[in-house]
């Protein structure tokens, strides 16, 4: 028997502790909802991580087809608030083009989010450069988009 689930919690470390159960221990169908980028093998897949300097880690999972990231997903060991600021940096990081720069995800994920958006141990700064090196990790995987 599965145990119900519990809220989203505003600690967004994925499949560890603070209540978040791991994508296996979870129906299928509610994996692939709320982890697509760990369960759907479409385009090119990659895998950013950053430690910002003081900070936490903030982790970017993604895929790449027709040359833009798709299923992207954020997780790390960071908190925010509120916790819907995790929805609004997903929601600006899918679509964006795979040779977008450090400095075009920065000013997407800054405009994503709304005036009194609090974010503890990241930037939106570090959560571009882990969104790079998910792209750069894409590219790699399979002969790349980026010049």
């Amino acid at each position: 028997m599965i145990a119900p689930r519990r809220a989203a919690p505003v600690c967004v470390r994925a499949g560890t502790a603070h209540g978040v159960p791991s994508v296996a221990a979870m129906p299928d169908a509610h994996a692939r909802a709320r982890y697509p980028a760990r369960m759907d093998d479409s385009g090119r897949r990659g895998h950013g991580e950053y430690k910002v300097p003081g900070g936490k880690l903030v982790v970017v999972d993604l895929s790449v087809a027709d040359g833009h990231a798709e299923r992207v997903q954020v997780s790390g060991d960071f908190f925010l608030e509120p916790d819907t600021a995790l929805d609004a940096i997903r929601q600006a990081l899918v679509g964006l083009p795979a040779a977008a720069g450090e400095d075009a995800i920065t000013a997407a994920v800054a405009a994503a989010l709304d005036e009194g958006t609090q974010l503890y141990g990241i930037t939106p700064g570090g959560v571009a450069r882990a969104m790079r090196r998910a792209l750069d990790d894409a590219a790699a995987a399979g002969g790349g988009d980026r010049p």
